[in-house]
């Protein structure tokens, strides 16, 4: 009778404790900070990795500028420009100075495009030079990325050029056929606002009687309105 006893309360004993064994007993690891189930056994993965890695950051917080990017083109501009000419003829140098007002009327894909523009040149010695010519170029783009482009311009300008010159008893005005061919290489920068430009070759060549023609170099700016 007594063993019968002790028997039945061993019995009642295990079946009370069952279910906090259940409740206390093992339970599947859990990842740290994701709350996911994750596999006995498995290695927890590194940051960098699985579902927390940088591919799923928010678009915010990714590269602001993307690789390839441009330059906005902007047809309009205005620019000046100084620098110095030697004439062909006696080597006499002067000082040159051009101001310009133009818009790019055909693009060509990443390139600015072809452009018009009317320019007016000074040429000061112990003549003066005054030149109204209309200006036509071409702007390619020789390498470019987000922050500036690099370009080469190729350009042809004619108009109508005055030959002033002291003889001695007043001024005396020779006018003439103009024509100035050329080439700049420019960056443009700021968000294509800003046009910085070096002219390492151009020409001025007035036709007339006893024509003259002579060599310039300049630098200057554009400034990209629209």
């Amino acid at each position: 009778m007594k063993r019968q006893s002790v028997l039945l309360i061993m019995v009642i004993g295990l079946t009370l404790a069952a279910p906090a064994h259940a409740q206390w007993g093992y339970r599947q690891p859990q990842q740290q900070w994701g709350g996911q189930p994750q596999q006995y056994g498995q290695q927890p993965q590194p940051y960098g990795q699985g579902q927390y890695g940088p591919q799923h950051a928010q678009p915010q917080y990714q590269q602001q500028y993307a690789p390839g990017g441009r330059q906005p083109i902007r047809k309009l501009f205005v620019g000046a420009g100084i620098g110095f000419g030697v004439t062909f003829a006696g080597g006499q140098a002067f000082f040159r100075a051009e101001e310009s007002v133009g818009y790019h009327v055909f693009g060509v894909d990443e390139h600015p495009g072809l452009f018009v523009a009317l320019t007016l040149v000074q040429g000061v010695a112990n003549q003066v030079l005054l030149d109204f010519a209309a200006r036509i170029g071409f702007d390619a783009v020789a390498w470019q990325d987000s922050m500036a482009r690099v370009q080469v311009t190729p350009f042809l300008g004619a108009g109508v050029g005055l030959f002033i010159a002291n003889q001695g008893f007043g001024d005396s005005v020779f006018p003439g056929a103009f024509l100035m061919p050329g080439l700049e290489v420019a960056v443009t920068a700021v968000n294509g606002f800003l046009t910085v430009w070096y002219r390492p070759i151009s020409f001025d060549i007035l036709i007339r009687d006893n024509g003259t023609a002579a060599y310039a170099m300049m630098a200057g700016v554009n400034l990209n309105l629209l």
